[in-house]
């Protein structure tokens, strides 16, 4: 008996000795995060920022500010609701046809369409948006407000 217990005592003492682990899992998130914010130029988003009356060519009207942090890139686009044309607020049936560039590439406004594909790439930068129309003296052409809202919208690859 007296063996046994000693047995027993070697036996207990070992596995109070003997090592043993923990784990301590750590993690942290860090959340997509996709913006675009349009800045218009100078008064583009007033009726009368627009002179109708002479041409324009790649006249500056806003600067897109895009951020993302996606891994796969992402791509932006742009929808007009008028069709690239503005349209006379009191007389819908007229309008004036207009061309949009976002950072230098022509805009298909006619459908959504992508304007811009940044793959693989946390980035932020900065985009011109430019318009071009022909202008026509006011005396032909029905007065008015002339009106179109181009939506550009950020998503990743």
């Amino acid at each position: 008996m007296k063996f046994l217990s000693i047995v027993v005592l070697a036996s207990l003492s070992l596995n109070a000795f003997s090592a043993t682990t923990g784990n301590l899992y750590l993690k942290g998130i860090v959340p997509k995060k996709l913006s675009i914010l349009i800045t218009p130029s100078t008064g583009a988003n007033t009726p009368t920022a627009l002179n109708l009356e002479q041409s324009a060519t790649n006249m500056l009207v806003a600067v897109a500010s895009e951020r993302s942090n996606s891994f796969s890139g992402y791509k932006i686009s742009a929808d007009s609701l008028n069709d690239g044309k503005l349209i006379n607020t009191t007389y819908p049936s007229v309008n004036i046809a207009y061309s949009l560039t976002y950072d230098g590439q022509v805009v298909n406004l006619s459908q959504s369409s992508v304007v811009k594909s940044k793959p693989n790439s946390v980035n932020s930068a900065e985009s011109d948006i430019r318009i071009s129309y022909v202008g026509v003296p006011h005396q032909n052409r029905i007065e008015g407000t002339y009106t179109d809202v181009v939506t550009f919208t950020i998503a990743a690859n």
